[in-house]
């Protein structure tokens, strides 16, 4: 039997090669249902949160580690906390979205979690060496969308 070459062949061996490289950290899959890319897999320590005071209280001791790191010239050792902030900020949407809040609480909350994403995006990117920005450069914007999410949710 004569091998043919397909196109669709050649996707598959791509998106194979890529699923096999990715992250080099060594965890496990989990599925997440948010909107958001999620370059990196998560490991059996991930747990989710049943209420925003819960999870905004995390979030502000992951934040100000990531500070920490980057303040003491250590943006490396900040990548497990981005990620987790990540993943956390996933939890946020959607127990928003589940929430009693207001239509207009609500609208704030989201946006707020968006514009912490995009922050915390680019802060990733820095220690991944692919452009970023360092959290100094951010820190404004992550406070104010921290204090606009933490109104919104009370």
């Amino acid at each position: 039997m004569r091998f043919v070459f397909h196109p669709l062949m050649a996707c598959v061996v791509a998106l194979s090669v890529c699923a096999w490289v990715g992250c080099d950290q060594k965890t496990t899959t989990t599925t997440t249902t948010s909107s958001h890319d999620d370059e990196h897999e998560h490991g059996a320590e991930d747990h989710h949160h049943d209420s925003l005071p819960e999870a905004m209280t995390e979030l502000a001791t992951l934040r100000d580690q990531i500070a920490k790191a980057f303040a003491d010239g250590e943006p490396k050792s900040a990548d497990d906390q981005l990620h987790h902030a990540g993943d956390l900020l996933t939890d946020v949407e959607e127990l928003v979205k589940k929430s009693e809040l207001s239509d207009d609480a609500k609208k704030t909350a989201l946006a707020s979690v968006e514009t912490l994403f995009t922050q915390f995006k680019e802060v990733d990117n820095k220690v991944h060496g692919d452009g970023g920005k360092d959290y100094s450069e951010v820190s404004e914007a992550i406070e104010a969308a921290m204090k606009s999410l933490g109104e919104a949710i009370k």
